[in-house]
Parts: structure tokens; C-alpha cells; sequence
């Protein structure tokens, strides 16, 4: 389950890539073509977009390492809970399994 969201999560990562890439060069050609926008204001675009998608890189990662962490707690826990729960069970079988003092007779009767 957890190797399948970050799968899912890498993939929409490089398709993001993919689009910022894609609409730099749009605008590239566009320029190119004397459209309204100027190299330099192109270059800023640039750099804002390689900024977001950096600290997207970095707060996805965050993401993953965080859910990773509580998966192997998660596991824990459940492993824990099932031992108590045994325990609890056995315990319970063994107070049936012996009588109780007040049922049992006095020896000297």
C-alpha cells in the first residue's frame, strides 16, 4: 500500500515536471516569435517555476519520509494491540479453567 503511494506520487511528480517543461518552452516559442514577453521577464518565469517545483521536490519527499515513518509505527501498534489482545484471552481462559475460592469447599467439611 505504501510503495503504491509513492509510485503514484513520483508519477504525478515527473508529470508535473513535465508540464513546467512544456510551458517554458511554450513561452520560449513565443518570445521567439516577438510575442509581448521579453527575455528577461522569461527567465524570471523560469527561475519561479524551477523554484516551486524544487521546493515541491522537497516538501513531497517530507511528505513521503512522514508517511513512511507512520506505516512502520502503524505496524507496530497493530503488532502490540494483537499481543495485549492474547494475552487478555489468555488470561481470561485461565481464570474459567480454575474454580473460584468461594466455590471450592473448606477442607474441613
Amino acid at each position: 500500500m505504501l510503495l503504491s503511494r509513492l509510485g503514484m506520487a513520483n508519477s504525478l511528480l515527473s508529470e508535473r515536471r513535465h508540464y513546467i517543461s512544456l510551458r517554458a518552452a511554450f513561452e520560449f516559442c513565443a518570445v521567439r516569435r516577438g510575442a509581448s514577453m521579453k527575455k528577461k521577464e522569461l527567465m524570471r518565469l523560469l527561475h519561479d517555476l524551477q523554484s516551486q517545483t524544487a521546493f515541491q521536490d522537497d516538501t513531497l519527499q517530507s511528505l513521503q519520509t512522514a508517511l513512511a515513518t507512520q506505516q512502520k509505527d502503524l505496524l507496530v501498534l497493530q503488532r502490540q494491540l494483537m499481543l495485549l489482545k492474547q494475552r487478555q484471552d489468555e488470561q481470561g481462559a485461565g481464570l474459567n479453567d480454575d474454580p473460584a475460592p468461594a466455590q471450592e469447599l473448606p477442607p474441613h467439611y
